[in-house]
């Protein structure tokens, strides 16, 4: 409740070419989502844009997540490339 800006895991980064994606709240600047895969069985990869205050691409981000199940647990193990 203290971060309702934060949707879901959220990773950003605050000052990025004179952005601020931290809050991601308002239409720019933002980070979009635009498109999943499912390459093996556990693993997801997504792609999003980085979207400036001027409504260009700032960074390409490519997030692998793989997921295990652990003895009383799940592990998620992520992967950030940003472009």
């Amino acid at each position: 409740r203290d971060h309702p800006h934060h949707v879901g895991i959220f990773f950003a980064a605050d000052g990025v070419n004179g952005n601020q994606f931290w809050l991601n709240t308002s239409r720019s600047p933002r980070i979009e989502h635009v498109k999943a895969e499912v390459p093996a069985a556990g693993t997801l990869v997504t792609l999003a844009n980085w979207i400036g205050k001027d409504g260009m691409v700032v960074l390409e981000e490519t997030r692998e997540t793989i997921f295990r199940m652990a003895p009383q647990a799940y592990q998620m193990d992520f992967t950030f490339t940003l472009k």
